[in-house]
């Protein structure tokens, strides 16, 4: 078990916003998938509601386990903005690589904001 103070909080909120967001898209998305990669892009999507509910049990539980949960989220995460642009919103692929890259940008600057251990704590000062 780890400490993390209230740092993670945003991210949990994030996440909570993912899942029941992302949940309820990929509900009302999939019988409207008309071709393969729409079909991809909301079978990533529902790994990412996945991951990110997975994501929020390991942050609430203060466990190690959920920083790697957290970049296997980013990854779904930035892998369904790529297709989602390319086959829902029929963007081109430079388009879709620029979506995917903001994307993966904002998750991995969340994630390290939100696990980062304060100065003192990284110091090995207690106090």
């Amino acid at each position: 078990m780890i400490r993390w103070g209230w740092r993670p909080i945003p991210l949990f909120l994030l996440l909570l916003l993912a899942v029941v967001e992302g949940a309820c898209d990929v509900v009302s998305e999939w019988p409207d998938a008309a071709n393969t990669g729409q079909k991809l892009a909301t079978i990533a999507q529902a790994a990412y509601v996945v991951a990110a509910a997975a994501g929020l049990a390991g942050i609430a539980a203060r466990r190690t386990w959920a920083r790697p949960v957290l970049w296997i989220w980013a990854g779904f995460t930035t892998v369904t903005a790529l297709l989602a642009a390319m086959f829902w919103g029929e963007a081109g692929l430079f388009a879709g690589l620029a979506g995917a890259a903001a994307c993966a940008a904002l998750c991995v600057g969340v994630i390290a904001l939100a696990l980062s251990r304060p100065r003192r704590e990284r110091a090995g000062d207690a106090s």
